[in-house]
């Protein structure tokens, strides 16, 4: 009997560990559109608009809208916003905008297989002048990889922490760009390269 007490609160106090630090990972329908940016006629970035909605099969689903565009420079920029809509109105032929529901996040980043997730370099994150969003200046070394990933067909995961949850959520899936989408940010992406 004396085992299995200690046993419980060593049980308890990993529990407690984990549940502090540990992020739901929840798979997500994501999306993508290609991104340029010109300066004096030059392609000087390149990047995704993005965007996932949880798999749920009922309740509120979470809804992630974003981008991620590196620079020649050497710089990225972040942008994000986490919603939430009930499942039956998202599926519904009469889905609008308006009925999603803005989550104030704390945090937000993006992470490529194999490598460390974005941070924010400078300023840390900040509102944008779009309503709900976030963003922030973050490394190439980081936002590089999360780019490529989507190119290569990968995996990626978008985390954020909203106000009232205790942990983190982290969407993940493969960003579903055609043929054609998948080329033009291949091109894109030599010609910042110059």
């Amino acid at each position: 009997m004396k085992h299995f007490s200690v046993l419980s609160i060593f049980v308890s106090l990993i529990w407690c560990t984990f549940s502090v630090n540990a992020a739901s990972l929840i798979p997500a329908q994501m999306g993508g559109q290609v991104q340029q940016t010109l300066e004096a006629g030059k392609v000087n970035g390149c990047g995704l608009t993005l965007f996932g909605v949880e798999q749920a099969q009922s309740g509120r689903v979470l809804v992630f809208n974003g981008s991620i565009v590196v620079f020649n420079s050497g710089a990225a920029l972040i942008k994000g916003r986490v919603s939430s809509v009930d499942q039956k109105v998202i599926v519904s032929s009469g889905f609008s905008p308006k009925d999603l529901t803005t989550l104030r996040s704390k945090n937000l980043w993006m992470k490529a297989p194999r490598t460390n997730a974005t941070t924010p370099t400078g300023s840390g994150i900040l509102d944008s002048e779009d309503k709900g969003y976030v963003l922030y200046a973050a490394s190439l070394d980081t936002a590089f990889p999360v780019v490529l990933s989507v190119l290569e067909g990968e995996k990626i995961q978008i985390g954020f922490h909203t106000d009232g949850n205790k942990s983190a959520q982290i969407m993940f899936g493969e960003v579903s760009l055609t043929g054609d989408e998948k080329e033009q940010l291949r091109n894109c992406l030599q010609e910042i390269r110059r």
